[in-house]
C-alpha cells in the first residue's frame, strides 16, 4: 500500500515539474495576402488602368532631362487646333478662345493625363459653364502608332465611341470626347490632344 502511494506521489510531482508545452508557432503570412499589401497604391492612371482589368500600355521612355522637346515643323498652333476641334458636334459649346499656361496640362481629366515619359511643348484651355477644354502639345519617345494604341486603350476602357486613323484617334461619350493627333518627330513622336467634359473644375 505505502509502495503504490508512494508511486503516486512521484507522478504528481513529476507533472507539476513539467514546463508548459510550447505555443505552435505562428502560421506563415498568406502568401496572396502579403503581395497584395506590397502593390502599390493604385494612383498613376497606367496603374488604375491595370486596376479596371486592361492596362494602356506603357507609352515611350523620358526624354533626357534638360533637353528640348522636339518640334513639329508647321504644326498648327495650339489656339488653330482648338478652333478646328471646338467646330465639330464633339466641342459643341466649348470656347476657343484659349489661355496658354503649363497648368492647363494639370487640369485635363484624370482618365487622360499625360504618360510619364512625356515632355510638354505647351498646354492652354478655356472654360465655360458647358464645356472645360484642355488643349496639349507633348513629345515622347515613343513611335507615332504606340502613341495611337496608348489612346486606343483609354478609348476602350473609359467606354467612349472610337473611330482611329493613320494619325489620329477621336472618341466620345456623353459629356466628354478626346483626340489624340500624332506625328512623327525626332525621337519619337508629337502628340497633340484636346479633350473636353461638362463639368469644369
Amino acid at each position: 500500500m505505502r509502495a503504490l502511494l508512494f508511486m503516486a506521489i512521484c507522478l504528481i510531482v513529476a507533472g507539476c515539474g513539467k514546463p508548459p508545452a510550447a505555443k505552435a508557432p505562428p502560421r506563415d503570412e498568406d502568401p496572396a495576402v502579403a503581395a497584395a499589401l506590397a502593390q502599390p497604391l493604385m494612383t498613376d492612371p497606367e496603374m488604375a488602368a491595370a486596376a479596371d482589368g486592361e492596362a494602356a500600355p506603357v507609352l515611350g521612355h523620358a526624354i533626357p532631362a534638360g533637353a528640348t522637346a522636339p518640334v513639329r515643323e508647321g504644326s498648327p498652333t495650339l489656339g488653330q487646333v482648338a478652333a478646328a476641334a471646338v467646330g465639330t458636334s464633339r466641342f459643341a459649346g466649348c470656347d476657343p478662345r484659349i489661355a496658354y499656361s503649363a497648368q492647363w496640362m494639370n487640369r485635363v481629366a484624370p482618365s487622360l493625363a499625360l504618360p510619364n515619359a512625356a515632355r510638354l511643348s505647351e498646354a492652354a484651355g478655356s472654360d465655360t459653364p458647358a464645356c472645360a477644354l484642355r488643349v496639349v502639345r507633348y513629345a515622347i519617345a515613343a513611335t507615332p502608332a504606340q502613341s495611337l494604341d496608348h489612346y486606343a486603350a483609354l478609348a476602350r476602357r473609359g467606354g467612349f465611341a472610337a473611330t482611329r486613323t493613320t494619325n489620329r484617334i477621336e472618341a466620345a461619350k456623353d459629356g466628354e470626347a478626346f483626340v489624340a493627333t500624332v506625328a512623327s518627330v525626332q525621337g519619337g513622336a508629337s502628340v497633340d490632344l484636346v479633350s473636353r467634359r461638362n463639368d469644369p473644375r
